[in-house]
């Protein structure tokens, strides 16, 4: 999508990890969203640079959390690399969109590179594409009364 439009911010510049401001991309009084440069010039020797790791250093002397979001890691390789960066990973699944297997392998390729992966994010849910049932309710309520 495009971050700068939906908060009002200003376009980032491909050179804006070298020496950019992130008070610019503050959103709220706790909130600060930096959206990736428009043209493809992040390559996967930026996510290994210096440069990537001087602009995490800051943003981690000045943030509690950082959130890093990337593209989907299956048909291409810079999740990975930024994955070995992260202190904790997580996957995002789209309801009815992602497949199981390919679950499975994002899980087992992000474990080649780091052991940080924390968990599965289960995204987009409706119900409306399946029933509820007294049975399924029957069958579960066991299982939450064991707490």
């Amino acid at each position: 999508g495009n971050l700068h439009e939906l908060f009002n911010l200003p376009k980032v510049s491909p050179d804006f990890y070298n020496h950019g401001d992130i008070d610019q991309y503050k959103v709220t009084d706790n909130l600060y969203v930096i959206p990736r440069p428009k043209s493809n010039t992040l390559t996967k020797s930026f996510f290994t640079s210096s440069s990537f790791e001087e602009f995490l250093s800051k943003a981690r002397d000045k943030f509690d959390h950082i959130i890093l979001d990337t593209p989907p890691t299956i048909p291409i390789v810079d999740p990975l690399v930024i994955a070995s960066s992260a202190e904790a990973i997580f996957s995002v699944v789209r309801h009815r969109k992602t497949f199981e297997r390919d679950v499975f392998e994002v899980i087992s390729s992000l474990e080649l590179v780091s052991k940080n992966h924390v968990g599965v994010i289960y995204n987009d849910y409706s119900r409306s594409f399946g029933t509820y049932s007294y049975y399924e309710y029957k069958y579960y309520k066991n299982y939450y009364e064991q707490d």
